[in-house]
């Protein structure tokens, strides 16, 4: 039997709407900002890791694919925070992982961590527009957070490309270490979603 605390969409547009799509526009934006912001990085890397830094790229892609068949299950089972929670934590110690990173094969394993955890963003975002919504305002909620996920790779590059002029590539792990701290921090304003059965 559930007890989770389930709210309505009427209640959230009420209480805490401008909130609730401020939060979801940011875990929309979670995966492109978490690929992205690295990639003026890459060339540094590739040089003090000695490797071929696009496996990087393909670690968190392939995490990421097979994290939704995971999440997926488990968030029908407990909710849609529980498993946001968790992936906050994957998200950051993954994160943390790659900037302590010292060889190629190290931070592919902490990508595909962090993938695990990024993936939970943009797929329960979804989710709970579509627990909240008909399929009408669902159709314009998404759509609002679309055209909020399409800044993060043009802002990520840019940000990024400012870390590495001013710090090294490590710098660009411990800010999405950060920004997962804070995205975490957020959840505690996002209501579960999921009705009770």
């Amino acid at each position: 039997m559930r007890t989770r605390k389930h709210a309505s969409s009427a209640a959230i547009a009420s209480q805490t709407g401008l909130t609730f799509i401020l939060i979801l526009s940011g875990l929309m934006a979670f995966a492109s900002l978490s690929t992205d912001i690295y990639l003026p990085a890459m060339p540094t890397m590739a040089e003090d890791l000695h490797g071929n830094v696009e496996l990087t790229i393909t670690g968190f892609l392939v995490g990421f694919a097979i994290a939704q068949l995971i999440w997926g299950p488990i968030s029908d089972h407990l909710g849609r925070r529980k498993p946001l929670l968790i992936g906050m934590v994957l998200f950051i110690i993954g994160s943390a992982g790659c900037a302590m990173s010292t060889s190629i094969t190290q931070i592919v394993f902490w990508r595909v961590f962090q993938a695990f955890g990024a993936c939970t963003g943009p797929m329960l975002a979804r989710a709970m527009i579509r627990d909240l919504f008909a399929r009408t305002r669902a159709a314009q909620m998404l759509s609002t957070l679309v055209l909020v996920m399409a800044i993060a790779p043009i802002a990520g590059p840019l940000i990024g490309g400012q870390i590495i002029r001013l710090s090294t590539w490590h710098s660009v792990f411990w800010l999405l270490a950060v920004i997962g701290a804070l995205m975490f921090i957020s959840l505690n304003w996002l209501p579960e979603t999921l009705p009770e059965e």
